[in-house]
């Protein structure tokens, strides 16, 4: 099965992804979301009634930067420690994977440093502009024997299914650890208009209130 790792839906607010629009295309398509929401699994729980498929998982702001949540069954909140944040995600259950690691242009999000105790390393961000932040990631992710993802970090639908990971179906968070492993990762990169988009719809949306 094939899976786009990071996605955003309008649960985020610099996203225009709609629930059902997504759910119908991923049916089309046959790629599956991991909903990664900033600070929120809202939107995710709402898809999983419509795609059982989905991965509920959020993109959380630690005080060190943002890491993924994945497989969770309640928010975790945003500011903690980074450490504090990685131990309420494994209590849940959920894994903790590292998003557009060693991204310099993402300075807010990108992590200084990734700690041992996280389970996976996103090494292609479809909305990475410069490759060689990507390339970091995985020579990092080899050489610590990290499993690897990708995620097409979608705000709009044409963004999303651009990049993520085929892989065996799995029957638990630690299952899916062990075949992401052996997954084969596939990555297109976004078009750089969309960067700027995502500005305008955080703007659109508050001044409409939608």
């Amino acid at each position: 099965m094939k899976i786009d790792m990071h996605v955003h839906t309008r649960y985020s607010k610099c996203s225009m992804i709609s629930i059902d629009k997504l759910a119908k295309l991923s049916k089309k398509i046959e790629i599956y979301p991991t909903i990664t929401d900033h600070n929120t699994i809202e939107g995710a729980l709402k898809l999983k009634k419509k795609l059982k498929q989905t991965i509920v998982g959020e993109e959380i702001t630690t005080k060190e930067g943002e890491i993924l949540g994945l497989f969770l069954t309640e928010k975790i909140d945003k500011k903690l420690p980074l450490n504090e944040t990685i131990d309420k995600i494994h209590e849940q259950g959920g894994i903790v994977g590292v998003p557009h690691c060693f991204d310099k242009v993402r300075f807010r999000g990108a992590l200084g440093k990734i700690p041992k105790k996280v389970d996976f390393v996103e090494v292609c961000n479809s909305r990475t502009i410069f490759q060689q932040f990507d390339k970091k990631a995985r020579d990092f992710a080899i050489l610590n024997n990290f499993p690897m993802s990708a995620g097409s970090d979608a705000h709009f639908l044409l963004e999303y299914g651009r990049a993520g990971v085929e892989i065996e179906e799995y029957s638990s968070p630690r299952d899916f650890l062990k075949k992401l492993k052996g997954g084969t990762i596939f990555c297109k990169r976004s078009f750089l208009h969309f960067h700027p988009l995502s500005i305008y719809s955080k703007l659109i949306r508050k001044t409409l209130r939608i």
